[in-house]
């Protein structure tokens, strides 16, 4: 009976320690851990979550900067899209005015009016050819879109030197 109480403080000395966690941090019952390794091992967990924290602040300044290039490249992109409307506006008048000239011609040879004939066929097609490009696929390459507007206005512009050759004459 004389040992029970050195048992008893020896366990509960044990409890005690057992309950006490080995590690760094102090907030986490590691007072133990901080002991063993003082003030290093509690600066090196500090270091390590300030590395983290950089990590994550360049990680967000680098995905706010594509962000704003991307934002940038959308506008540029709205802004072509919005000349190439105008563009397809314009020569869908021009054709519809360029018709109804052409049209209007009735006293002409066989051969004129054979030429009169493929004017308003050739006319009908690329009026055609300017409705299709009235809703641009979001996702198709502007540069190609652009360069097809300018090979249709290049032969809207052929076909108003034809009908005003046949006009005049």
């Amino acid at each position: 009976m004389r040992n029970t109480p050195i048992f008893v403080l020896a366990a509960a000395t044990l409890c005690l320690l057992a309950g006490c966690t080995t590690s760094s941090n102090p907030r986490e019952g590691g007072l133990i851990g901080y002991w063993s390794t003082g003030e290093r091992g509690y600066q090196e967990r500090l270091d390590s979550r300030r590395a983290v924290l950089e990590k994550e602040h360049a990680s967000a300044k680098r995905a706010a900067e594509d962000q704003a290039a991307l934002e940038a490249r959308k506008q540029q992109q709205t802004a072509n899209l919005a000349k190439l409307e105008t563009q397809r506006t314009g020569m869908a008048a021009e054709l519809k005015e360029l018709e109804t000239e052409v049209a209007k011609l009735t006293n002409l040879n066989a051969e004129k009016d054979a030429e009169r004939k493929l004017l308003l066929s050739r006319m009908t097609s690329l009026q055609n050819q300017v409705k299709a490009l009235r809703q641009p696929d979001p996702s198709a390459d502007i540069a190609r879109h652009e360069a097809l507007v300018a090979e249709l206005e290049a032969e809207v512009k052929a076909l108003r030197q034809k009908a005003s050759l046949l006009l005049g004459q």
